[in-house]
């Protein structure tokens, strides 16, 4: 599975979006949500913590997060040191 994430920050609130994709790019299924407060950089981890709970809550084990954010896939991926406002989203994502 394939997840891919997109988040919205809009006078400090937030929420995301993003789309869950089999192999061959069919979509399983799509997600919108609301946060409540928040910045950017939390609506990215947020956005892609919520659509990797939901692939293992129905059960796929193999899942690859996809963000346009570089800040949080340097930060998933241990390169960049990882702002406290999204420290917990990082270690539960990893």
């Amino acid at each position: 599975m394939v997840v891919n994430t997109d988040g919205s920050c809009i006078q400090g609130k937030y929420g995301g979006g993003g789309a869950v994709r089999d192999s061959q790019g069919k979509v399983i299924s799509a997600f919108a949500i609301p946060f409540g407060q928040g910045t950017s950089n939390m609506d990215e981890a947020a956005t892609l913590l919520f659509g990797i709970n939901w692939c293992n809550n129905k059960g796929f084990r193999s899942v690859t997060g996809e963000t346009n954010l570089l800040l949080l896939t340097n930060c998933i991926r241990n390169k960049w040191k990882t702002p406290w406002t999204i420290l917990a989203f990082i270690e539960e994502i990893q």
